[in-house]
């Protein structure tokens, strides 16, 4: 299992784009189906809507790719036509 958190923090270290985030949302996924990797990467498109162009932005969207890769990958491992017999 992961835990998540996302959004601001209620301290002064938050600073610039990232102070438009909504509140810290707590959420405990497991991560064990390809529908739970795409609902990440879909929180990850998401919080990157909004959010200037920028550092931020690019990583919330390389990881959105990364879930969405590791959701095909899940996919194709547990695809009965791709098992080896």
């Amino acid at each position: 299992m992961i835990t998540l958190a996302y959004g601001r923090q209620n301290s002064d270290r938050t600073a610039g784009p990232l102070t438009r985030l909504p509140p810290i949302r707590w959420a405990t996924v497991v991560t064990s189906s390809a529908k739970q990797y795409r609902e990440l990467a879909r929180e990850c498109y998401f919080m990157a809507r909004s959010l200037p162009p920028g550092e931020d932005r690019s990583a919330l969207l390389k990881m959105a790719e990364e879930w969405d890769r590791l959701a095909d990958e899940q996919e194709h491992d547990t695809d009965p036509a791709h098992e080896e017999e």
